[in-house]
């Protein structure tokens, strides 16, 4: 509440309140105006998904809000003097505050499962595949190829699963498109494992532990995917009574972060109440 004189006029802090109010309208609405570029952009590259729409859409919607402050206020009023419309605006009202709050509970734990630090030993890496381009790996598995090399690399004593099977738009398996990476970059094909009929997340955990059980592999699961999945793979991991020790996160590119991090708001949920 403003901070009024016992005569009624304006403060020093009136003023203050007044500059502060219109200064946090602007910087968040040129915020939301950069975010808006920044979830358009990966359009014209050719992504498209729910992470994109969530975000156009919020950031659209921000900025309408926020330079026709009089026009919705008006309509706002005009809205709750209906019966019908106070009910709208407290379901609308619910419903953006507990959106707020899911996006930054979601986020903050997708954070966490993505820096979870992996062991040095002890471990089985599970390299988890994704699309393929004739015989070279998509710019995606690339980096996560890229990221479970580093690790490898740095702790020799580490087995490695390469799961992935083979899409119909695919000329090769994903787990033998990363098996070929890891051995031309020095990796000890001793070391790594191949599983390639997986199609999705569950399939390459659930099938990557028949090959830890049958080649007496450590049952302590890293994990090597994109930082952004970490926390949806973990969920599948808990789902199949698997318990995830360690993450190698690999880095995604800044003009699709937002898009793919938003994205993952909404498939963390349709996870969670999956049926096995």
């Amino acid at each position: 509440m403003p901070i009024k004189s016992s005569n009624g006029e304006f403060t020093g802090w009136d003023v203050i309140n007044i500059v502060l109010s219109i200064f946090k309208r602007y910087i968040l609405t040129f915020i939301a105006f950069i975010m808006l570029i920044w979830f358009v952009f990966p359009l014209f590259i050719g992504v498209c998904d729910i992470g994109n729409i969530i975000g156009i859409i919020v950031c659209t919607a921000y900025i309408i809000w926020s330079r026709n402050l009089f026009l919705i206020s008006a309509l706002h009023y005009y809205i709750q003097q209906k019966k019908v419309g106070k009910i709208i605006l407290g379901i609308l009202h619910i419903f953006i505050t507990v959106f707020i709050i899911y996006a930054i509970v979601v986020s903050i734990f997708m954070g966490f499962a993505a820096a979870k630090q992996p062991p040095n030993t002890d471990t089985t890496l599970i390299l988890l595949g994704c699309k393929v381009n004739g015989d070279h790996p998509s710019k995606s598995l690339r980096r996560r190829l890229e990221a479970a090399y580093d690790y490898l690399y740095a702790n020799p004593a580490v087995p490695c699963i390469v799961t992935g099977g083979q899409g119909s738009d695919e000329t090769m398996t994903e787990a033998q498109c990363m098996y070929q990476y890891l051995i031309e970059n020095g990796i000890d094909k001793e070391r790594i494992f191949m599983e390639n009929k997986a199609k999705n997340t569950k399939e390459n955990i659930l099938f990557s532990l028949e090959i830890i059980k049958d080649r007496g592999l450590s049952s302590n699961i890293t994990i090597a995917t994109d930082g952004y999945h970490q926390l949806r793979s973990n969920i599948v991991a808990l789902k199949n009574k698997v318990t995830v020790i360690g993450a190698v996160s690999a880095n995604t590119p800044l003009e699709v972060a937002p898009t793919y991090w938003v994205r993952e708001w909404a498939a963390i949920p349709v996870e969670i109440i999956r049926n096995q």
